[in-house]
């Protein structure tokens, strides 16, 4: 099942992370290579624009105080966004509401710069209200981008038109240090001049979506979809300098952003009853170093949150939607500074109390916050400005640390009965930095859409066992024996830059697919979590369910490492997978190209599988390799080989399949797990010899 949104403050989240660090998505553009109007050059400062000479008086400066309102700006008008505008100085575009054009609408649209320092107003023109104001460049011109038309404009100081150009489909992000504009695609970034040319910034190698991008350091962080049929995975941190994605993040990212060397996000998690009911839906923001994802620390954010992002600095704006539970509407929204490096809250900001909503933008050039603010008056909305510096605001309140080593919200309790063997689970994941459910517990994880989980705990179930406290010791006895193969190593690499989720196993008495099919293990990710699922009775898939497990970390890296195309060219020319789960076993005419049953030489250049559920997939074909390959029954006696390692690649094309997937597991793990697994079964066995 896939997991739900709270669509409401989703949407007031993405609104709000749109407007504070200036992407605009835009659609296809009308057929326009040529420029639509042009001048021979921009024209200079003159008359009543911005871009002459310095207007602050001398010794002016700015105020220390921690919030301040700013005079000059009183307005009966919406704050539309706001802008840096220079030293010291911010441009806003204000409008009134026009419903009865169009749901969202402008009209009386007026464009206004402010020196924050002077309390003044330096510049104002009428403006457009169908343009959005993308950046006011360091020349003190305008940019802005025509929603109806879908052209970038180019204005001069004095708001007279310069040119325009036609905007390519994509979102766009303006760099007034680098004096461009950065077209983000699902594929790639491009630097556009102000003259509309167009270069190639960063190409990925598969779609993304950014969530942020900082062109002065060749960084993004981006939401990633390795491959087209899986779900969005997670969320990558792409370093231009390393030439590719250096660490993976959590899934369901709503935000992320850089703040200088920190990489701070917003997670959410909505829990649900079995009816489908919201229970509680949990904020989370984690910050981390960059690049290698180090000394992460995550916070709980308060419920209700609504975070505005500014990319240079470590504070951001927390605005909480509290309900009027009594009457089932939304009470005073209340606006706090927050430090996210330190996890540290202020008390509402008394200048805001009543606001209807706020239109903020960190001024860089002067380290302050300028914040639009709209309140209701009697003649309608009226806006004012606030002037924040952030240091100085009082941290009055410490952000709850959250754990995930902690259990997950439970809707399902362990039967006294099992609680000796949840002690010894408890003990394996401590000792492995795995996660282990036992009995009713599966029940809280997410499902696998294909196949249904039965608990161990499940009395009304045909096959229940009437002392599971027995066959649950066998099995978690049974998983700590061949945990103790791996490489200490192997499980901190599913973990997340945050230190979250990893792999997470669920012993379970059956998985039953539409059809009535049981499957001896499964894997799904969901989240942070790399979900083992294993039946109490077939414990030793582990091996196999553990590498669906690797596979899939690592393609949320390297989403080309197993690409269809690739793997293709190692089958036979006339082969197909059959994708099949309940039929795989029923085409004789793959036969021929699988392990014969007495290791028969002549045909080992006909060989392709390793055994007949090879043939249902590529991924099973991969799975029952190291399956077979870290067969911890292996007799060499009743093979004829010494171990799994030297009977598979007697066969020549199931040998090049392994050296491909070597490759590939290297890339993410720095070594081939699977050897070192194999290499400490066998000395185990000669150990037992002896």
């Amino acid at each position: 099942m896939k997991k739900r949104v709270n669509t409401f403050h989703l949407m007031a989240f993405l609104f709000a992370v749109v407007a504070a660090v200036g992407l605009v998505s835009c659609g296809s553009a009308k057929e326009q290579s040529e420029m639509l109007s042009e001048a021979q050059s921009e024209p200079q400062a003159a008359g009543s624009s911005i871009s002459g000479e310095d207007s602050s008086v001398p010794g002016s400066s700015l105020p220390e105080e921690a919030v301040v309102s700013l005079e000059c700006f009183d307005v009966q008008d919406e704050v539309l966004c706001v802008r840096p505008a220079g030293e010291n100085r911010a441009a806003l575009v204000c409008g009134t509401p026009a419903p009865d054009l169009y749901d969202g609408s402008f009209t009386n649209a007026r464009l206004y710069v402010i020196d924050v320092s002077e309390d003044t107003i330096v510049f104002e023109s009428e403006y457009d209200a169908d343009e959005q104001l993308l950046c006011v460049r360091e020349n003190g011109t305008f940019v802005t981008l025509d929603y109806i038309d879908q052209v970038i404009h180019v204005y001069g100081s004095d708001m007279r038109p310069v040119h325009s150009f036609a905007m390519p489909e994509g979102i766009l992000q303006a760099d007034v240090e680098e004096d461009c504009l950065y077209l983000i695609s699902r594929n790639e970034i491009a630097r556009i001049g102000f003259d509309g040319a167009s270069e190639s910034a960063i190409t990925f190698p598969y779609d993304v979506d950014v969530y942020s991008f900082d062109s002065g350091h060749g960084r993004a962080i981006a939401s990633v979809n390795p491959a087209s049929d899986t779900e969005n995975l997670g969320t990558a941190i792409y370093s231009e300098a390393a030439g590719g994605f250096v660490f993976s993040t959590a899934a369901d990212v709503w935000a992320s952003y850089f703040a200088g060397d920190k990489v701070v996000s917003v997670l959410s998690d909505d829990r649900y009853d079995e009816e489908g009911n919201l229970i509680e839906s949990l904020y989370r923001l984690t910050v981390c170093d960059f690049p290698d994802g180090s000394d992460s620390v995550c916070f709980l954010l308060p419920n209700g949150a609504n975070c505005t992002f500014f990319p240079q600095t470590e504070y951001f704006i927390n605005s909480v939607f509290p309900c009027d539970d009594e009457n089932d509407v939304p009470a005073n929204t209340r606006f706090y500074i927050l430090n996210a490096a330190q996890g540290e809250m202020s008390t509402p900001i008394a200048e805001l109390e009543g606001a209807l909503f706020i239109v903020p933008e960190y001024l860089e050039s002067c380290g302050r916050i300028i914040v639009g603010a709209c309140f209701s008056s009697d003649e309608g909305v009226r806006s004012r400005l606030l002037l924040i510096r952030p240091e100085a605001v009082e941290m009055t309140e410490k952000l709850d640390r959250f754990e995930m080593t902690a259990a997950d919200p439970e809707l399902h309790t362990l039967s006294q009965e099992l609680l000796p063997q949840r002690e010894s689970a408890d003990d394996i994941e401590k000792e492995f930095g795995v996660r282990i459910l036992l009995g009713d517990e599966c029940l809280d994880a997410a499902a696998n859409g294909s196949f249904s989980i039965v608990s161990t705990e499940d009395r009304e179930y045909a096959d229940y066992a009437a002392n599971p406290e027995e066959e649950l010791t066998e099995a978690l006895n049974t998983l700590r024996r061949s945990l103790e193969y791996y490489p200490k190593s192997f499980f901190d690499s599913f973990k997340n830059y945050a230190g979250e989720g990893g792999v997470r196993f669920l012993i379970v008495r059956d998985m039953v697919n539409e059809n009535g099919s049981f499957a001896g293990g499964l894997h799904y990710q969901y989240g942070a979590w790399y979900n083992v699922v294993l039946d109490v009775d077939e414990i030793m898939s582990v091996h196999h369910e553990l590498w669906h497990a690797a596979e899939q970390r690592i393609t949320n890296e390297f989403a080309e490492a197993f690409s269809d195309i690739r793997w293709s060219e190692l089958n036979p020319e006339d082969f197909s997978y059959c994708y099949d789960f309940d039929n795989y076993y029923q085409d004789e005419s793959v036969f021929e190209y699988i392990i014969p049953w007495d290791d028969d030489p002549a045909k080992r250049e006909t060989v392709y599988f390793d055994q007949i559920y090879s043939t249902m997939s590529p991924y099973e074909d991969r799975a029952t390799l190291v399956e077979d390959l870290l067969n911890e029954s292996f007799d060499p006696d009743l093979y004829g080989f010494a171990d799994p390692m030297e009977r598979i690649c007697a066969y020549p094309h199931l040998r090049e399949k392994l050296e491909y997937m070597a490759e590939q597991t290297e890339r993410t793990f720095g070594y081939v797990y699977w050897k070192e697994v194999l290499q400490n079964i066998m000395k185990m066995k000669e150990g037992l010899s002896q």
